[in-house]
């Protein structure tokens, strides 16, 4: 398996991780992000990295189209998910939590 193959598998189970019922026709749904579920992330900021891996993928759609993935275009998908997991790190842990997320009982640190 490839590096890139790796980190998308990495990638794709840590942000559609999804209870079933939130489960889609294709799959879990883009909204299941463990960090919207616990409320460390806004909606906007949820918003945001949803459309930044459309993005992604979309351009991965498109630059695979012609059955050939160049050198120049694999870099460009790495850097693109590379800067995606910088943004999801940061927006985690920027300090911004939704009300009503869920927080365990007696808090995070005991």
């Amino acid at each position: 398996m490839g590096t890139a193959v790796k980190a998308a598998a990495v990638l794709r189970a840590a942000l559609l991780a999804a209870p079933a019922a939130m489960a889609g026709p294709r799959g879990p749904r883009a909204g299941g992000h463990v960090g919207i579920e616990n409320g460390s992330l806004t909606r906007p900021e949820a918003s945001f990295l949803t459309r930044e891996q459309r993005r992604i993928r979309n351009y991965r759609g498109h630059a695979c189209q012609d059955g050939y993935l160049g050198p120049r275009e694999r870099a460009r998908i790495q850097h693109m998910r590379k800067s995606a997991n910088h943004h999801i790190y940061r927006l985690k842990h920027n300090g911004h939590h939704r009300p009503g997320g869920y927080h365990p009982p007696g808090g995070y640190y005991r």
